[in-house]
């Protein structure tokens, strides 16, 4: 097993890769390793990036785990995947330590 470097309800960072808690309707998780990304992008969040969505899809193309305070976060992480179309969305309790736990990891993006 990985070893975890962060945690929350939503993700968990681990050496290898991003898991993503509870992804509606069946609540599983999913894992992303982080040979599978080609980068981050950190957006402040707006009705037209994800800020009110609960989980899913409001593209067809970024698909959101589940986070009820979605709205009160500071930031949205995208996950662009290599060769992929559609990408994960996530939110975290604590910014700070995911971009510290990921910037050594990944490439990451941000974007106003």
């Amino acid at each position: 097993m990985s070893e975890i470097l962060y945690s929350d309800k939503i993700i968990e960072i681990q050496e290898d890769g991003i898991l993503l808690k509870n992804f509606f309707p069946v609540l599983w998780h999913r894992k992303v390793l982080f040979t599978e990304i080609s980068f981050i992008k950190i957006l402040t969040p707006t009705l037209l990036n994800g800020k009110y969505r609960f989980s899913g899809s409001g593209d067809f193309k970024s698909w959101f785990n589940v986070d009820n305070s979605r709205h009160k976060r500071e930031k949205i992480f995208l996950v662009f995947r290599e060769n992929k179309w559609w990408r994960f969305g996530f939110t975290a309790e604590d910014n700070e330590a995911v971009i510290a736990n990921l910037k050594d990891k990944v490439d990451l993006i941000f974007e106003a």
